[in-house]
């Protein structure tokens, strides 16, 4: 009889906390109902559990539609309820990953600045270059002309030094603050380390390895509460019977273990009885002389 708490217990658990996951998800998505969705989920859990015992133990009680239907709203409140954990455990990731990704953003902001800078300040070279050619292609006897040559390049040269000094020492800082972003990001990393190395032993991203984990998870997490719910119903209606007790069922309700199908007792019997008066009343002589045999 322990066994049957354990299992109870491990349904109740399981119940429980994919309900919670469930609830808070449904009630993420629909922020602006917050209480209302609360209500609305614990009741849909309860109604979910309660519904499948009922149809594992009286599944022979109801007609078609009333099976087809209670198994499709069970079914349908387990999509209900994994959708809901797919919200709370996609939300908590995103929560989690928010400051890693805002820091990606700012390292390939930053990246793309330097790359910039780095293009200004070779254009300026290229450009100081061109200019030192043009001086040195003058013969050296032209010192007049190769004189007149720097003075009229001179102001243009200043400038070009100038900004080569100011893209440098911005390049230098885009560089110190990149270092410092990467090390912030390498402690984020500390927090999702096992998803980033799951991503990456299947050739992906964290987002695509942090979606399929949750589908795995979702997968066994709430259809197994519901499946140790109908095992401990089973367990309990195993051990009635071994300990001869019959399950409550009205006595104008009871099975047809046959056909499968719910009889109503009373009708029967009124059928029963209208057929007896419709038969026409035996020979007085049949019933002295014994040849006729009554149907048992």
């Amino acid at each position: 009889m322990g066994f049957v708490y354990l299992l109870g217990l491990g349904a109740f658990m399981l119940a429980t906390v994919a309900g919670y996951f469930s609830i808070y998800g449904l009630a993420s998505i629909f922020s602006g109902w917050f209480w209302p969705i609360i209500g609305m989920g614990i009741a849909l859990e309860y109604g979910k559990l309660i519904g499948a015992s009922y149809l594992y133990r009286y599944f022979h009680l109801e007609g078609r539609t009333g099976r087809i239907y209670g198994i499709s709203a069970v079914f349908t409140l387990m999509i209900i309820t994994s959708a809901g954990i797919f919200g709370f455990l996609s939300q908590g990731y995103q929560e989690d990953t928010l400051s890693l990704k805002q820091q990606e953003q700012r390292i390939a902001l930053i990246q793309e600045e330097q790359q910039e800078l780095i293009l200004f300040k070779q254009e300026n070279i290229e450009r100081k270059k061109q200019i030192d050619k043009d001086i040195a292609s003058l013969p050296n006897n032209y010192i007049t002309g190769r004189q007149r040559l720097m003075e009229s390049y001179g102001p243009e040269l200043e400038i070009i030094k100038k900004d080569i000094a100011e893209y440098t020492e911005q390049i230098n800082e885009k560089t110190l603050e990149l270092s410092k972003i990467k090390q912030e990001k390498l402690i984020n990393e500390v927090h999702i380390g096992p998803i980033i190395f799951i991503a990456q032993a299947f050739n992906t991203d964290t987002d695509q390895a942090v979606k399929w984990l949750i589908f795995m998870l979702i997968f066994a997490f709430d259809p197994l509460a519901v499946w140790l719910t109908l095992a401990t119903n089973k367990v309990i209606l195993a051990k009635a019977k071994d300990d001869g007790v019959e399950p409550i069922v009205d006595e104008h309700f009871k099975i047809n273990k046959h056909a499968g199908e719910p009889i109503n007792h009373k009708q029967r019997i009124e059928k029963e009885h209208a057929k007896e008066r419709e038969e026409p009343p035996l020979p007085a002589h049949s019933l002295r002389k014994g040849t006729h045999n009554p149907k048992k």
